[in-house]
């Protein structure tokens, strides 16, 4: 079954201190509880974790998920009345499991959100939780105090790299770029070229000699995490990444040519990355905090490094960006995060803004006259993480 609760990671991150603030009124029961726990193992576990501490989904219970719902992210920011226990059960009910809402009846999710609830220090009572139970209106989520610490200082918006870690000359060029359709030597980007044909007219391997191939030489990442990247290459050198890591590998014999590794400086999100970009002796990539950076594509080197998503709002860059002329094309994922999406453009020279969109209007933004909203939620969605294509012809 698909794995649940997703989009609630960052909605339900209220529910601690409601379990103080209302104890005295208790919606569901301990055995409701412990048979939502059964629910929860098989629905919802494999993304979250088995102790709702989060896995490849976020957090459900603990610090982390009290963060997602701080005062620094507002509930201001989706409306201005208080969240209820009914707002969270209709999230969870209408969308979880992904794609498979009504795989779970009614009472199977009341019976998950009372345990996660319970685990939330929510006390249990003895009348159980009923899907129309008016309780549900009656409970608010309440954003928990934050206890007083010292601020972390705020990520760098921008970090400028070594004035002779930028690459004189170098390629491929623009030209090289615009002709990628029709190269037999080189992948120059996420999908082959502009088109996004993901396709090269070789004819080496064929449907008769295709069952004798063998691998020619294998290379070692050296981490455990997802691998999610789309090999580049160029005059003989393939870029791969990880999460945090860019890599340069001789792709005749897979040496390691140079590593690159991004130590974070925000919020994580979806530790995932699908490539990087090359053009004019840079590569570019971004990261899950939230960061757009360059590097030499001949000596890794960090040529600058831009903050141009807000990962504590959910936003983070798993795609492969693009770049024409001048420009770095790529926006943020996170829809399931809330976030309403945008594509931006920025200088490849120094990763400045030059422009962005939304691409789902606000609530009160033109074109949200089709997007009717009873709930009064923020809307979102509209966020991208697969590679554009691109027509030079029209821009």
């Amino acid at each position: 079954m698909a794995c649940g609760l997703a989009l609630i990671g960052a909605l339900a991150g209220s529910l601690l201190s409601g379990a103080q603030a209302q104890a005295e009124k208790p919606v569901f029961t301990e055995d409701q509880a412990r048979r939502g726990q059964a629910l929860y193992a098989k629905a919802c576990a494999a993304c979250h974790g088995m102790s709702l501490r989060g896995a490849t989904a976020p957090p459900l219970a603990g610090p982390a998920f009290a963060a997602s719902w701080s005062p620094a992210v507002g509930l201001a920011a989706f409306r201005s009345d208080p969240f209820t226990l009914d707002d969270l059960f209709f999230v969870m009910r209408t969308t979880m499991p992904p794609g498979a809402a009504r795989s779970l009846s009614a009472q199977d999710h009341a019976a998950i959100l009372a345990y996660i609830l319970l685990q939330n220090g929510y006390p249990a009572g003895d009348t159980p939780l009923e899907p129309d139970s008016p309780r549900l209106k009656e409970t608010q989520l309440q954003v928990p105090a934050a206890a007083p610490q010292a601020q972390a200082p705020p990520p760098p918006p921008l970090i400028e790299g070594r004035p002779e870690s930028a690459p004189a000359g170098g390629g491929p060029t623009q030209t090289e770029l615009l002709a990628a359709a029709t190269s037999t030597r080189d992948w120059l980007y996420h999908t082959h070229d502009y088109s996004g044909a993901r396709y090269a007219a070789l004819d080496q391997i064929n449907t008769g000699n295709v069952g004798r191939l063998q691998v020619a030489c294998a290379f070692q990442a050296g981490e455990v995490a997802t691998f999610q990247t789309g090999p580049i290459v160029y005059d003989g050198t393939m870029f791969v990444t990880t999460p945090r890591t860019t890599m340069a590998l001789d792709a005749s014999n897979c040496r390691l040519k140079w590593r690159h590794t991004w130590e974070p400086k925000a919020r994580e999100v979806w530790p995932n990355n699908r490539g990087v970009a090359i053009k004019d002796g840079r590569l570019v990539r971004g990261t899950s905090d939230g960061y757009l950076y360059s590097l030499n594509a001949k000596t890794g080197e960090l040529i600058w490094a831009r903050r141009a998503a807000n990962s504590d709002l959910g936003e983070t860059f798993t795609m492969a960006p693009l770049i024409y002329e001048d420009l770095i094309l790529i926006g943020p994922a996170g829809s399931e995060n809330a976030i309403s999406g945008w594509v931006g453009a920025f200088r490849l020279s120094d990763g400045a803004e030059v422009w962005r969109f939304k691409t789902v209007p606000g609530a009160d933004e033109p074109g949200s006259e089709s997007w009717k909203n009873p709930q009064g939620i923020k809307l979102g969605g509209g966020a991208v993480w697969t590679p554009f294509s691109l027509d030079p012809e029209s821009g």
